[in-house]
């Protein structure tokens, strides 16, 4: 018998985890999930995705670890809401108008993965395990281990003859994503993200405007 999906419930940034394991279908819709919210301009239903003291990681040099050299986005939860608020709430050229995403996933794949496991340190980019890098003593046990290579198809709508608007272009990067489960007010445990990296495959390269969440 096929093993159950996550199931979205009524608050849209919560999304039920299937147990005991997470199983490759259950990881990608998973990813949908998160992608339609980004897509579709719920930002805030995307922050509530993460854990307290998840991070949104988008590396310069991967093979540093995290925190200790400098980051394309580096954001905390505080860092988060300062990004989503200054987003929805204000008017700045670089988003005036605002970019239109739709993300496409594939090669999913699920590691499970305790604290102390070289493929979590790996992910974290830290030699202690990413328990100690969030902070969070309470996050010890088994981690999910999701990756998958993406593209985001990014435009802004408006004259081609002003520069950056009017195209069509491609974001191509591989992302990491830590998973936990957690258990809110209503019982019903969900998959939030601990760690969010994005490799993009141009890192080090010129990059445009990257003012939008991806």
């Amino acid at each position: 018998m096929d093993k159950p999906t996550p199931v979205q419930t009524a608050q849209p940034g919560i999304f039920a985890a299937e147990a005991p394991t997470l199983s490759r279908q259950a990881a990608e819709d998973f990813l949908i999930h998160e992608a339609r919210l980004l897509d579709d301009w719920q930002l805030e239903a995307w922050n509530q995705l993460f854990t307290d003291d998840g991070i949104y990681w988008i590396p310069l040099d991967e093979t540093r670890p995290i925190g200790t050299s400098v980051s394309i986005v580096h954001d905390t939860a505080l860092g988060r809401e300062e990004r989503i608020f200054h987003l929805t709430r204000n008017s700045f050229p670089a988003q005036s108008p605002r970019s239109r995403t739709l993300h496409f996933i594939s090669n999913v794949s699920v590691t499970m993965a305790s604290a102390s496991s070289e493929a979590l340190k790996a992910t974290w980019g830290v030699l202690e395990c990413g328990t100690q890098a969030t902070g969070n003593p309470e996050a010890q046990g088994a981690d999910i281990i999701v990756r998958s290579n993406q593209i985001v198809h990014e435009m802004r709508a408006g004259d081609v003859r002003q520069r950056g608007l009017g195209e069509v272009r491609s974001i191509v990067m591989t992302v990491e994503h830590v998973l936990r489960r957690a258990a809110p007010g209503d019982g019903v445990e969900t998959l939030r993200i601990a760690l969010k990296k994005v490799l993009l495959i141009n890192r080090d390269s010129w990059l445009g405007n990257m003012t939008f969440l991806i």
